[in-house]
């Protein structure tokens, strides 16, 4: 007997009298009975008291905390980023009925492809127990087994192995086969394996459902990667690799990295990362965007840190801007210097990649960064156009009072920076400057010679070394700095990239602070911007000499020790009159 199939408003009806709205929730969140509702932490939002409530006589949730509330629909959507139909879908899936509508959402065509690339990725993850060569590109990779089981990791066997396997298991032809694009068929209507001899990475929609899979060459083969090709059931646009393994511990975290390619996923899940999602490549759309939203109010992007991934990071940043919302933003990670997440871990710690995350690029402060970089000069004309291309990026925003609060603060960003540039330009006291501008100025400054500008700080290393500083953090980075220098018998250009990757952690706030307030001076302005600095260094200990003098003269009874004690504090004075003369010429 042929079994009756539901419309959407049936299943609605259906599960509205057969089922409780709580059995379906409870499978989501954990609910307890409060009289004659259930109630239980709102997972649309952080929250340490309960304030989520179902209640199934109306057939309706509500948070009274973040005050997102509907009926099961909703729910499915906001909590699955379900579409309408995807919800129907789950709910007669859930009753165990068979959902019929008029657009043939879920037809007979695409279960099948559903139930062959699913058979496939059995036969991969077989495959690859018989392959010891594939094994073995994966231990040399670092790919652990428990990953291998965790994300389904297969190898693709030869042609006649998977047309066999298929025809005798399903009795499934070559057409279907090629429908399902696991062979290919060229001009001369022979075919070929899509994933032939390849590791194969299976990919997962929102649903958990295989609908498509990435391969990794272990050969010499001249394309390294490939992925299955766009389908009515594979989109990459609809797709964030690593969700299906991760979407527990990001929902708990309320965390989520992004990284460029499946592999970074697998890589930082090995370190207990487990909040890592993949684009598969470096744009995003609307729909993975929203995902990831509905997900994370403020994820991390870290991409790799070449040309290519910085300038994939810029282009993300600015198509964000439309679609920005009250408490949703991006920060970005910046990995050292042609770093990928797999190189940056294996030299460094989790404790040296959280620095990374603590120093993270704000979306506003990148956003500034671009807009400031297009400009190489500043004249009155060019900063007019400063101002017009924050109007033109602000109003990118569709959401007005975001759009609003960006171009304030980027006019500020641009007033504070004319600020700093004629600051360097009059040469006014590096001291007063250092309390409008940011805390210990002078000897961050310090540090930046000895990275940027290391020929300089080489030809006053012996006074730089004499100066003590405040921080003591600072401190040991110059001490170190000092001792490569000196010790180090490398070429200038290996110490540069040798203490660029040692302090990575603080690289970029660095970096600023060069295109602040060095990159364009000429070469004898910034050496006399050199002896300015360790000048201002050097004030507060000669000032507190001095008063230390001054209480050992008052209270010296000796005549010729008092002499001499006069002597030091007219040098001390003349010296300290000195510099301050040349910090204001």
């Amino acid at each position: 007997m042929k079994q009756r199939r539901f419309s959407a408003e049936q299943i609605l009806l259906e599960f509205n009298s057969r089922s409780k709205l709580s059995e379906l929730i409870s499978r989501f969140v954990n609910l307890k009975p409060r009289g004659k509702q259930f109630v239980g932490k709102c997972p649309f939002h952080n929250e340490k008291t309960p304030s989520f409530n179902v209640n199934d006589e109306k057939g309706l949730f509500y948070c009274f905390g973040c005050k997102v509330g509907g009926n099961v629909i909703s729910f499915l959507q906001k909590y699955n980023n379900f579409s309408f139909l995807e919800s129907i879908k789950y709910l007669s899936d859930f009753l165990g009925v068979d959902f019929h509508n008029d657009k043939q959402f879920v037809d007979d065509k695409y279960r099948k492809k559903l139930e062959i690339l699913s058979e496939a990725n059995e036969l991969f993850k077989h495959s690859l127990t018989k392959n010891t060569f594939a094994q073995k590109y994966l231990f040399e990779r670092g790919i652990l087994p428990g990953s291998v089981n965790v994300f389904q990791i297969g190898y693709c066997p030869d042609d006649q192995t998977l047309i066999n396997y298929f025809k005798k298991k399903k009795n499934i032809s070559v057409e279907e086969l090629i429908e399902a694009d696991l062979l290919i068929k060229n001009k001369n209507d022979n075919f070929f394996g899509r994933f032939r001899d390849r590791i194969t990475f299976p990919i997962f929609n929102y649903q958990d459902k295989i609908v498509g899979f990435g391969g990794r060459t272990i050969n010499n083969s001249k394309i390294k990667y490939i992925n299955s090709q766009e389908s009515e059931i594979f989109k990459k646009s609809e797709i964030l690799f690593g969700l299906t393994q991760n979407i527990n511990q990001i929902r708990e975290s309320k965390e989520i990295i992004l990284v460029e390619g499946y592999l970074d996923v697998i890589s930082l899940h090995q370190r207990n990362i487990k909040c890592c999602l993949s684009p598969m490549g470096t744009t995003l759309s609307v729909n993975q965007l929203t995902k990831l939203w509905n997900l994370c109010d403020i994820p991390f992007i870290c991409f790799d840190g070449d040309n290519a991934g910085r300038s994939a990071s810029k282009n993300i940043s600015e198509k964000i801007l439309e679609f920005l919302e009250p408490g949703k933003s991006f920060k970005f990670i910046n990995l050292p210097d042609l770093e990928d997440p797999d190189s940056f871990f294996k030299k460094n710690k989790i404790s040296d990649f959280d620095n990374l995350k603590k120093d993270s690029v704000d979306l506003s402060d990148l956003i500034w960064e671009i807009i400031i970089g297009s400009f190489n000069e500043f004249t009155p004309e060019l900063l007019a156009k400063v101002d017009e291309t924050i109007k033109l990026y602000s109003n990118k925003i569709k959401n007005k009072a975001v759009s609003s609060e960006y171009f304030k603060y980027l006019k500020d960003k641009k007033n504070k920076f004319l600020w700093e540039m004629n600051v360097i330009k009059q040469k006014e006291p590096l001291l007063n400057f250092s309390k409008k501008v940011e805390e210990n100025i002078n000897e961050k400054l310090v540090i930046v010679y000895a990275i940027f500008e290391i020929d300089i700080f080489i030809s006053m290393i012996e006074e730089v070394s004499k100066l003590n500083f405040s921080s003591s953090n600072l401190d040991k980075i110059r001490n170190d700095t000092i001792e490569v220098v000196t010790n180090d018998s490398s070429s200038v250009d290996h110490k540069k990239k040798y203490l660029k990757n040692k302090y990575s952690q603080i690289f970029n706030s660095l970096n600023r602070l060069y295109e602040t307030h060095l990159k364009n001076l000429e070469n004898i302005e910034k050496i006399n911007f050199f002896k300015q600095i360790i000048n201002n260094l050097k004030l507060p200990d000669l000032s507190n000499e001095k008063e230390i003098l001054k209480k050992k003269i008052l209270e010296c009874t000796n005549t010729t020790e008092q002499n001499k004690l006069i002597n030091q504090y007219d040098k001390l004075i003349s010296e300290i009159k000195l510099i301050k003369k040349k910090n204001l010429e």
